[in-house]
């Protein structure tokens, strides 16, 4: 469980787009390649069509981001991103529900966007 994630709540859209100028994802003019991965709650059925364009849009914004989208229904998530965690699989950014938030700040599994 070293490694930690960023959250995204509502601001998803500026947290993933700041990840371009992050040391761990490098600077926008950088030529190496960054995955970052990237678990979208879905909300709806707009979701399935809302989070690839987003990522689309941000990978032409930043070329050497590529995001790996993992869209994963509410009713499993908690579970899922558990899972993974535990597994050593975290993503690097997620959205999650403000209840998970005291478990994850409680076991230091959160890094703050400025790191």
């Amino acid at each position: 469980m070293n490694r930690r994630f960023w959250v995204v709540g509502l601001g998803a859209t500026v947290l993933l787009a700041g990840c371009g100028n992050t040391s761990a994802a490098g600077s926008s003019s950088s030529s190496k390649t960054v995955t970052l991965t990237f678990d979208a709650m879905q909300y709806s059925a707009a979701s399935n069509t809302y989070f690839p364009e987003f990522v689309k849009e941000f990978e032409a914004a930043h070329p050497n981001i590529h995001v790996h989208l993992r869209v994963i229904n509410w009713s499993s998530g908690h579970q899922v991103l558990n899972t993974e965690i535990g597994g050593g699989n975290a993503p690097n950014v997620a959205i999650i529900g403000t209840r998970w938030l005291p478990s994850y700040v409680n076991n230091n599994l959160l890094m703050p966007l400025s790191s």
